[in-house]
């Protein structure tokens, strides 16, 4: 079992914010977590990650809890993508991916040869290695967050935990990204990805968690939880879901006020 998660509770002091989460994952898979603002999507990822320890209930990854997993193994385990990123000083594409290889330093050890093997085979991955020498502040949207997908590789993690890692980007690099990301899946890395956008989790993800108020509202495949029902209730809108026949088979969304013409 990649992660097992079993009757998880959490609050921000009163703000109860999840309310008995549980689900498995047994292989790795890209697994996208939709809900609307405030469900708890961002705080089911950190307490996943360890950052955050539950009220009541348990996160198992490879079987042990993670709150018993000392924290510069748990940073060997798990590659965490946040939302948004800040970095004090304008370090480099290169310098940023090698800061996922501090997990496997000693405190004031160099940098080996096998961190910057791992560093370039990272950034190989995610196809910013030619960006190396940039300064972050010069990279476009898309190719940062590539680098911090590199980031996050070059710790040799066996589970990624990504926050809406395509947020504010526009369609080309929303594609780039989460093409990247299911080649990372089918390379044996498992992926929780949180997304906003209800059909890109459709088309990229082979199964899908719909959170509403803190609790499980559909799991499953695609095509077993993008129903009409369950938008409507998770995300209070009208909607029409369609399945297309183009070999695809997975729905996708659009307002009910679309007509075919």
């Amino acid at each position: 079992m990649i992660v097992k998660v079993v009757d998880l509770y959490f609050s921000y002091g009163q703000n109860e914010v999840l309310n008995g989460i549980s689900f498995n994952m047994e292989k790795p898979i890209l697994l996208g977590v939709i809900g609307s603002n405030g469900s708890g999507k961002t705080t089911l990822l950190r307490n996943i990650s360890g950052y955050l320890k539950p009220n009541r209930g348990s996160v198992f990854l490879f079987d042990r809890n993670v709150v018993d997993i000392p924290r510069k193994e748990r940073a060997r385990l798990i590659g965490y993508v946040p939302q948004d990123i800040v970095y004090d000083f304008d370090f480099t594409a290169y310098e940023i991916v090698m800061m996922g290889r501090l997990p496997h330093l000693g405190r004031f050890q160099a940098e080996r040869k096998i961190d910057r093997e791992v560093v370039e085979r990272s950034m190989l991955i995610t196809d910013v290695w030619h960006l190396r020498d940039k300064p972050l502040r010069k990279l476009s949207g898309g190719e940062r967050q590539r680098v911090y997908i590199a980031r996050a590789l070059s710790q040799e993690a066996k589970i990624l935990l990504m926050d809406e890692p395509v947020a504010h980007l526009d369609i080309k690099y929303q594609l780039e990204i989460l093409s990247v990301i299911r080649g990372l899946v089918e390379r044996g890395i498992a992926v929780i990805i949180v997304l906003h956008d209800v059909n890109l989790a459709s088309i990229y993800c082979d199964e899908i968690i719909v959170l509403k108020d803190g609790t499980i509202l559909a799991k499953g495949k695609p095509e077993e939880v993008i129903t009409e029902g369950v938008i409507r209730e998770a995300f209070s809108i009208d909607v029409r879901v369609i399945n297309p026949e183009d070999g695809l088979n997975r729905p996708l969304v659009i307002p009910n006020f679309v007509r075919k013409t």
